[in-house]
């Protein structure tokens, strides 16, 4: 360690080299860059050392960390790469046996039984959705500090970089010695994974001192790093640039303990939902009475990597769509926002289907109407290409302003069986309409029909689609009247047995 100290001293004075480093980034996966370089230390400009380091955009929804279950211990980086379908992976704890972890060691939520305690306390925790968190504990069964952590991987000794300051100075005995090592660290805001990887025991890299490795994660951006198992164990696989990039030195990979990677999924979305069902169906018409309410279900299935809510940052809500955002005279009072029908029911992890459960008022407006919705996480994105949809119509009320002056009072042959009968006879004269031409069943329905041609007579004669039931049952009533008076009878006792002339 005396040697190193004149070195830095030499290297002060004499300006010893001029080399500068060879660095050479590359892209191989979504939100993933690697940087290869060769380099001189700063102190001492004589040995060069060969370092790989990852930079993870752990915002990006594309990059999934994954890390050794117990039943992924014992082999080496690659093979687990492949067994896993991780495109990059690197080793991570240190062990006794290629069965044991020295800490703490999780992969998918499983805790490894067979972990140690020998000094190996720093950890780093990561989530379904790339949370990621450091911390420190001493029991390498324990309980993690966050319920989210669900790939974890421990180092030693404590982290060697916190807040941005290295605990280990030039000097520091053991700890600084050059050894091949592996590290990783995040950045201030835990949106970003470092890890590092410098060759060491060969003429072409002389390795790093737990110094060096902090200074080399600090400058690419940690804020705080841990220390993993070296030496042979060191390896770095990322299958976009043929296999283990690095050169580890036992001339070939090593059997080791525990792993961590990332899977790639360049199709992957946070926010993002599926159309399952709806009631009542889309095609089956729903016709309304003015103020008229009545309740209606979607359901969506979470096709993205976030969880849904119906709280909290971004809380997933049912919202108006064709446009997004659109005012509807269809609102109820019980919806939780001018623009949004209803929150989703409860949570709904990834593959879960999400119900919305809401009403809809009727407006006073007669008419047809296409009410559309679509799931949206508040603050982040709408989810879905197919929205559901609705087709609803509104009754127009009789026009009392045009109807005839005795229209309120039938006449005394308006009802029981011969009136009945009268207008289920076949008509025996070409005035009255064809078997076929029957009236609409209601206002409502007729709107449907009337809502899509309005523009076809609007202007012309002032017919409206709000008019047109109502004419409807007018010239109903007309003919009605017509028909009496051309068949009159005296009585209701006719003889009729049946429908038709007797």
């Amino acid at each position: 360690m005396t040697l190193r100290l004149a070195c830095v001293a030499l290297s002060c004075l004499a300006a010893v080299s001029t080399a500068r480093a060879e660095d050479r980034w590359t892209d191989p996966a979504p939100g993933v860059r690697h940087l290869a370089r060769v380099d001189r230390y700063p102190y001492d400009q004589r040995p060069q050392y060969v370092m790989h380091a990852l930079v993870v955009d752990l915002n990006h929804p594309a990059v999934r960390v994954v890390a050794s279950r117990p039943e992924d211990a014992g082999t080496v980086v690659s093979a687990f790469a492949d067994r896993v379908g991780a495109d990059l992976a690197w080793n991570t704890n240190f062990f006794g046996s290629p069965q044991d972890s020295c800490g703490l060691m999780m992969g998918e939520g499983q805790k490894w039984d067979r972990a140690y305690d020998d000094g190996c306390h720093a950890s780093i925790g990561f989530g379904d959705e790339n949370q990621a968190g450091l911390f420190v504990q001493g029991d390498p069964r324990g309980n993690p500090p966050d319920g989210w952590m669900r790939q974890i991987a421990t180092g030693k000794p404590e982290p060697i970089l916190s807040g941005g300051e290295p605990r280990f100075r030039y000097g520091c005995a053991t700890h600084c010695a050059y050894n091949p090592r592996t590290g990783m660290g995040l950045s201030q805001d835990r949106r970003t994974l470092y890890v590092v990887v410098v060759d060491g025991r060969s003429d072409q890299s002389v390795g790093a001192g737990l110094d060096d490795l902090a200074n080399l994660l600090r400058d690419l951006g940690a804020w705080d790093a841990i220390n993993l198992d070296g030496g042979g164990s060191s390896a770095l696989f990322v299958r976009g640039e043929g296999g283990v990039v690095n050169r580890p030195s036992d001339g070939r990979e090593r059997v080791v303990c525990c792993h961590m990677g990332l899977k790639i999924d360049g199709n992957a979305a946070w926010w993002r939902a599926e159309r399952v069902g709806q009631a009542p169906a889309e095609d089956a018409a729903a016709a309304f009475a003015p103020g008229e309410v009545r309740e209606f279900v979607a359901r969506f299935r979470n096709a993205g990597r976030k969880r849904w809510r119906p709280d909290g940052d971004h809380p997933v809500r049912l919202g108006t769509q064709d446009p997004q955002d659109r005012d509807t005279p269809w609102r109820h009072d019980d919806w939780p926002d001018t623009h949004r029908a209803a929150a989703v029911e409860g949570e709904v992890g990834p593959g879960g289907e999400g119900t919305f459960r809401f009403r809809l008022r009727a407006p006073a407006e007669a008419g047809a109407w296409r009410e559309a919705f679509a799931p949206v996480a508040e603050g982040a994105s709408w989810m879905a290409d197919q929205p559901v949809a609705w087709r609803l119509a509104v009754a127009a009320p009789p026009d009392a302003s045009v109807a005839p002056a005795d229209a309120a009072a039938p006449p005394p042959d308006a009802g029981g069986p011969a009136a009945d009968a009268a207008l289920d006879a076949r008509p025996d004269d070409d005035s009255a309409p064809a078997p076929d031409a029957r009236p609409p069943s209601s206002d409502a329905e007729s709107a449907l029909a009337t809502r899509a041609t309005a523009t076809e007579y609007d202007g012309g004669c002032g017919a409206t689609p709000t008019s047109a039931p109502a004419l409807a049952s007018l010239l109903l009533l007309v003919w009605q009247r017509r028909r009496r008076r051309a068949h009159p009878t005296t009585g209701h006792g006719h003889g009729h047995t049946g429908r038709g002339r007797a």
